[in-house]
């Protein structure tokens, strides 16, 4: 088994950091661990069209900015529900009942979250964070972000981004990163790492394939005991960047979390 200490350091996220996805670990020492909000953007209705084409080419694109705004910042499973709910109401009140209702079942099956789409739940934090409520830091982000998006929606700009996603990574290990983030979801807000140290095991040969546990502890602030992480690979160089979103999330799993057992802060 291969065991290697990172060391004794403390790890940051700088919204500047984040937009440049090139972390290297001897640079986030001494500051909070914390996902970051990128700043709203939109699409329009992504691949449907935003309108009738030449009577009314944006008849119903207010509706599914709406819709964008609500996936963008993100939440529970019952928030996306209620989103797509809004949406299919809203372009149905345009009197375009077929297109609400195919964007309904579009959107249902298309923005799951984590899936590697650009227009996935909660597509505006740099790290995926599932189906959980926000954090009260997080809510700050949104609440301090959604005051820039413009009223006027005339003055929004319709971007098309790439359909596929490349990942961003706050550490340069995917496997960090999730780690990282699941504690932000346990505290409810930022912390300071103390010490992290990870190890590699070869696993026995699956279906022809061999395979790979990744062993992760965490130290932080809050909790006098660490967080354990378990991930299982295919290859012993999943973690690591650069990597696709898709690519990331078909090769790592996380198979279990041990929580530390005293009360942390």
């Amino acid at each position: 088994m291969k065991k290697k200490i990172l060391g004794l350091f403390l790890l940051t996220i700088s919204s500047a950091a984040f937009a440049e996805g090139d972390f290297k670990l001897e640079s986030l020492l001494n500051k909070n661990i914390e996902n970051k909000l990128q700043s709203f953007s939109t699409d329009g209705c992504s691949k449907f069209p935003d309108g009738y084409p030449g009577s009314n080419p944006t008849q119903w694109r207010n509706c599914c900015i709406a819709h964008d705004i609500a996936y963008w910042q993100g939440g529970t499973a019952e928030q996306r529900k209620t989103a797509d709910a809004n949406l299919d109401k809203c372009v149905t009140s345009t009197g375009a009942n077929i297109i609400g209702s195919a964007m309904y079942y579009g959107v249902r099956f298309g923005g799951i979250a984590g899936l590697p789409m650009s227009w996935h739940w909660g597509y505006g934090w740099i790290i995926n964070r599932g189906y959980n409520p926000l954090s009260e830091s997080e809510q700050a982000q949104v609440n301090k972000l959604v005051t820039e998006i413009p009223q006027d929606q005339a003055k929004l700009t319709i971007a098309t981004p790439n359909a596929f996603r490349e990942r961003l990574s706050l550490t340069g290990d995917k496997c960090i990163d999730i780690a990282v983030v699941s504690i932000l979801q346990e505290f409810g807000h930022p912390f300071q790492i103390q010490v992290v140290s990870e190890a590699l095991e070869a696993n026995a040969i699956e279906f022809y394939t061999p395979t790979f546990t990744k062993l992760i502890s965490i130290k932080t602030d809050a909790c006098s005991e660490p967080f354990e992480f378990k991930f299982k690979l295919s290859n012993e160089t999943d973690c690591l960047q650069p990597m696709s979103e898709m690519v990331a999330s078909n090769r790592i799993s996380l198979a279990n979390m041990k929580k530390p057992k005293d009360i942390c802060k």
